[in-house]
């Protein structure tokens, strides 16, 4: 009998406690059905902390006419023109690739890009599936203009999303205010309670408050990219301190996860692809703070032996990094070459190619979404620079396979697209048709084929104006005393 009573003494006690924290919860209950029921703030997962976009950020529009989705007139100066279907093939295999120029295949278009020879080989894979790969690369596009779009895509019923991403995180100018350096785990707080609307519309009036009061607002990013390299002197732009790359590792490291989540959620498959740089054929784009468009490096013609004397006391500048690095090949030490090439990408304070911290931060969260999703969603990793390490002379990435400092071949955009098939293939995604190998590289010859004198010119001339606006001589360059 004692027993029995000390058991249902303990069971009131614990229905009590469930009384008291529904009670306590209902309030928050009705807040969070009055939202809903009132279609107040659907839960927004791209929501960013760190910057705000003005205008509208969509780059679909329906045209009713073709039963199409095609990108906007509005936003073809930075994307090409690219459409699918507005209903889906019953037998439909739908991909989009986002990225910047490197995704759109610059300094050629999207003809040559790896997204259109990855069409292909998905055909030659999916016989019976009606393909279609939508190139969704903007030109200096970063991360957090590129999730916006990963949002918008997710609804459009993708069986796969490429995300090609790192080049582009330091080309616009924009402030990070100190309280928005957020450690991983508020970050993650933040995620778990943006599913609900009360929160949601609770930090809505904070946000709205703060916004009235606070001395560092949320930096508002044009609705078009602006970078710092379209001014004249745009170098004069970058500079140890006005580039953060802590704040900038930071926001895109958050970016990315919020575009793995988003993928997970919708249980869309994802591969992220990191891309490669030029080691070898690229000298730094500013190698130090009083370095301008006219200026050359203070060590041509030096002597080995004396770069490997000063070796200790430069090791943070870019120039001397290059030129000892470049030395080091040249006596076939090429693995100490490799070291100091390296160390000039990320000495550079004019970080146009994908640094360490970008590849890394990028793989990390990779890596960890997977082991999150064992069973469920799948996410792939591929690092474009470590696939054409393996193929290059010396593991030295250079001409050979780029075009200038980051942009591949047309030969290298069709690896890529071969590298994406076979790892799709390996992770089940798609079946393996014998042979396809062969139909496809056939197909390659036949496609290059069909693009006339004109479209290669087009690359050339685009090639060597990238070129002048890597190394701030924009053409057509914004007057410098514009903000």
């Amino acid at each position: 009998m004692i027993a029995l009573h000390q058991l249902l003494k303990k069971r009131m006690k614990m229905l009590f406690l469930i009384i008291t924290l529904a009670i306590a919860s209902l309030p928050v209950v009705v807040v969070e059905l009055v939202l809903i029921f009132s279609g107040w703030a659907s839960v927004d997962e791209m929501d960013d902390p760190f910057i705000g976009l003005s205008g509208d950020q969509t780059l679909f529009v329906k045209h009713e006419q073709n039963s199409v989705f095609q990108i906007r007139k509005g936003r073809q100066q930075f994307f090409r023109p690219a459409s699918f279907a507005s209903t889906k093939p019953s037998d439909g295999f739908r991909v989009f690739v986002l990225g910047g120029s490197t995704v759109q295949g610059r300094p050629w278009e999207t003809e040559t890009a790896f997204p259109q020879w990855l069409e292909i080989c998905l055909n030659a894979n999916l016989p019976n599936r009606t393909v279609e790969v939508v190139n969704c690369g903007g030109v200096s596009y970063a991360s957090y203009r590129l999730k916006p779009i990963f949002n918008e895509v997710l609804a459009y019923q993708p069986d796969l999303l490429v995300l090609c991403v790192g080049h582009n995180e330091f080309l616009e100018d924009r402030t990070y205010a100190t309280e928005k350096r957020l450690p991983d785990f508020v970050v993650g707080l933040h995620r778990f309670f943006m599913n609900s609307r009360t929160y949601q519309y609770l930090r809505t009036q904070l946000l709205e408050f703060r916004q009235h009061r606070q001395k560092e607002p949320l930096d508002q990013l044009a609705d078009s990219v602006v970078t710092r390299l379209d001014f004249e002197n745009g170098l004069n732009r970058f500079s140890t301190d006005s580039i953060q790359r802590n704040e900038v590792v930071a926001h895109f490291r958050f970016n990315i996860q919020q575009m793995i989540s988003a993928a997970a959620d919708c249980d869309v498959p994802l591969l992220v692809l990191a891309p490669p740089v030029n080691q070898k054929d690229c000298f730094p784009f500013k190698p130090s703070n009083d370095w301008d468009s006219q200026s050359v490096s203070s060590f041509v013609g030096v002597p080995l032996e004396n770069l490997e004397s000063d070796a200790n006391g430069n090791s943070h500048n870019a120039d001397f990094c290059f030129s000892y690095g470049d030395s080091l090949f040249r006596e076939g030490r090429f693995s100490e070459a490799k070291i100091q090439m390296n160390l000039a990408i990320e000495n550079d304070l004019c970080p146009l190619r994908m640094t360490k911290d970008l590849r890394e931060t990028l793989e990390l969260a990779t890596r960890r979404a997977q082991q999150r999703l064992v069973g469920k969603s799948k996410i792939v990793f591929i690092d474009l620079q470590t696939e054409l390490e393996k193929m290059s002379a010396h593991s030295l990435v250079g001409d050979e396979f780029l075009v200038d400092h980051v942009h591949p071949s047309i030969g290298t955009h069709q690896l890529i697209a071969r590298w994406i098939t076979k790892s799709l293939q390996q992770n089940k995604l798609i079946r393996t048709t014998p042979g396809w190998e062969i139909d496809v590289i056939s197909q390659f010859e036949s496609k290059v084929q069909t693009l006339d004198f004109a479209y290669f010119q087009r690359g050339k001339d685009r090639l060597a104006s990238v070129i002048k606006w890597s190394r701030g001589k924009a053409i057509r360059a914004i007057p410098e005393n514009r903000p």
